[in-house]
């Protein structure tokens, strides 16, 4: 009965979480660093979840490939168990500084007290001082286990003060969320440690993912997106291209294409503000259909969008823009609207002499606008 009790509550807490991955994979439209480690918090305490569902049901169970079963899960879980706790604590980092060096500095104190972690973990397969399983299958606690729980109190510790310390840079409406976050584990840790045998912990850690993406991860996705075309938005826009350019990889380049539909006026004048809105939704699939997932594609103002991605040269931007235009035109011999779509588009890579992200925006805007009146003359 007490099996099965927790193997349900582990099944929900599964599910939840799920869920929640599900849901984070179809609102997905470009991985940011953020949004991935949100992603991975989810997918590691599912992980967890899921080995130590098997734990609690091979343990004490005879045979030899019960055995191994209890073996490996405890070790696995033993090594990864602080796992979902730095990915929270990178979490917290990216919401206020999204440099990379600067993640990788934050990580280094995590990443040597999880080192240390592993190595207790599989030197116990030798000298059983961290954990072992008795001849009756039966997972024990070894002498040195206390030093797992000091590790991890070490890790509640660096994640609460590193929240504390950048307390005035992290949006105020995630502050007390991000600082709460690890209550409920900390509560199923401390009722583990004084109550052997229960099994708390990842639960708990369901209900902070939980209440995290109601309150931050959720909620965000409404901050960064148009609601019309689900794109990202102009304030979006800004916060990535800066970003991006501080993190650009030495081998890549990054290439801008502004798209500024035509007659877009004329289709708002002779059909309505409804139609109008249907030829945005329309402009919009016919964009994402020509762009990967991981490549940002915002909405820059009425029926202007705007996409960033990487490219190895200019060959490959030149290909992209035919693509672009090329759907554009199937879309019009298809006929499936009263309106046609026609796209002016200016695209080039940006190089050492935008000096400011704004400068590359306006080269955009400029080769945009030739290009409208290149189109317009040929007409």
């Amino acid at each position: 009965m007490e099996l099965m009790l927790r193997l349900q509550v582990y099944i929900v807490s599964f599910s939840i979480l799920l869920i929640i991955y599900i849901k984070l994979k179809v609102d997905e439209q470009i991985y940011y660093v953020q949004d991935r480690l949100f992603k991975y918090l989810t997918l590691s305490t599912m992980y967890l979840l899921f080995f130590e569902s098997v734990n609690w049901y091979v343990n004490g169970r005879s045979g030899k490939w019960s055995y191994y079963l209890n073996l490996s899960s405890n070790l696995l879980i033993l090594m990864m168990n602080m796992l979902p706790l730095a990915i929270w604590t990178l979490y917290i980092m990216c919401s206020f500084n999204k440099s990379n060096k600067y993640l990788i500095k934050g990580f280094i104190p995590m990443g040597i007290i999880m080192t240390i972690n592993i190595f207790f973990a599989l030197s116990s397969l030798i000298n059983k001082r961290y954990f072992y399983i008795d001849k009756h299958n039966l997972y024990h606690r070894g002498d040195l286990a206390i030093v797992g729980i000091v590790l991890y109190v070490l890790l509640i510790i660096y994640s609460m003060f590193v929240t504390l310390y950048n307390w005035s840079n992290i949006n105020k409406r995630n502050r007390m969320s991000m600082l709460l976050f690890p209550l409920p584990p900390v509560i199923a840790f401390v009722i583990q440690m004084m109550f052997y045998g229960t099994s708390l912990l990842l639960p708990a850690a369901t209900i902070s993912i939980l209440m995290a993406y109601s309150k931050c991860q959720h909620q965000s996705q409404f901050i960064k997106t148009d609601y019309l075309t689900g794109l990202y938005n102009r304030r979006e826009l800004d916060l990535y291209l800066e970003r991006k350019l501080k993190n650009l990889p030495t081998k890549r380049k990054l290439a801008g294409i502004m798209i500024d539909l035509d007659d877009f006026k004329f289709i708002n004048d002779q059909y309505g503000h409804i139609v109008g809105d249907t030829a945005l939704r329309r402009a919009t699939s016919i964009i994402e259909k020509c762009f990967h997932k991981n490549e940002f594609v915002a909405r820059y103002g009425g029926d202007e969008f705007i996409i960033l991605f990487e490219i190895k040269n200019e060959i490959e931007l030149h290909n992209r823009v035919g693509y672009l235009r090329n759907e554009f035109e199937l879309f019009n011999k298809k006929k499936e609207e009263v309106f046609e779509l026609g796209a002016s588009i200016g695209a080039s890579i940006y190089s050492q002499e935008d000096k400011q992200s704004s400068m590359f925006l306006e080269r955009l805007d400029f080769l945009m606008y030739e290009d409208k009146k290149n189109r317009k003359s040929i007409k």
